[in-house]
């Protein structure tokens, strides 16, 4: 098996450096893999590399990124973004009267931050294909439940690791007055068997301190952590009152001062 990649950053929904553990792990297993490399042309079992690298395979799978497919609506009057995306309002209308779009297609916004964004994940789309169908079948039109928006709530496995994220992207970050703050520890208390490193990176307005962001990686406990930091967020906590979040605590699950505690402690000092 060989992995590659057209760039240097792979996962990204992850900070970048955060994705070490990624290349640690294909490494701990021999498996090669290279990166700003892309396939030229494939004939038969000969694939061809821009890097002039040519190489035999039995299979080889492809991930191409992602683009809308919304060219057969070009000749129509329902309105498309710049990239081709269906912007829709909080009732998952589209310009057209009756006509709604949902799933990868659309351009919706973060529920945090009201920015527009394009979140290709499932939890987005089975809430519009709920929220659609209960508005459609309501037999009152003047209490129509509205989309109070998404998060891009993610995580990925990678052989022994989790990695994580919510809010908005790295790369959108530039966009805010922002500061971090970070905290590893183990995701339970340490003299319990099987205790691992967890980090969690939370991402804060200075102004406000509500949270734009989190990561967390680690052997366990990362998903715990991401879906506390998104229901923080939902709520509207700023990054302060991670400290009073009350964390089921006992050896084999936590701390008394859970890692979203202690980001919440050390957030004070910033």
């Amino acid at each position: 098996t060989t992995l590659i990649h057209r760039s240097d950053h792979i996962n990204k929904s992850m900070d970048k450096d955060l994705n070490k553990v990624i290349f640690d792990e294909l490494e701990k297993r021999h498996i090669p893999y290279r990166l700003n490399e892309e396939i030229a042309d494939i004939s038969g079992r000969e694939v061809t590399f821009k890097s002039g690298k040519t190489e035999s395979y039995d299979l080889v799978i492809t991930g191409v990124g992602i683009e809308p497919n919304s060219d057969w609506l070009k000749s129509s009057s329902l309105k498309l973004n710049e990239k081709g995306y269906i912007p829709v309002n909080e009732y998952f209308e589209t310009n057209l009267e009756d006509v709604y779009a949902l799933g990868d297609v659309i351009e919706t916004f973060y529920r945090h931050t009201k920015k527009p964004t394009s979140v290709t994940l499932a939890w987005g789309a089975h809430r519009a294909a709920a929220l659609i169908a209960e508005n459609i079948t309501s037999k009152s039109s003047s209490s129509k439940a509205t989309f109070k928006g998404l998060l891009g709530t993610n995580i990925v496995k990678m052989f022994d690791y989790a990695l994580g994220s919510v809010g908005v992207s790295e790369s959108e970050l530039s966009n805010y007055d922002y500061e971090v703050v970070e905290q590893t520890q183990k995701q339970h208390a340490g003299y319990y068997p099987s205790a691992e490193p967890l980090t969690l990176r939370v991402y804060f307005d200075k102004a406000t301190r509500k949270i734009l962001r989190a990561c967390a990686v680690g052997k366990d406990g990362a998903d715990k952590r991401i879906d506390i930091i998104s229901t923080a967020i939902i709520g509207n906590l700023t990054v302060d009152e991670l400290r009073d979040i009350e964390i089921a605590y006992a050896p084999p699950f936590s701390s008394p001062k859970d890692i979203v505690n202690m980001i919440g402690y050390k957030a004070q000092s910033k």
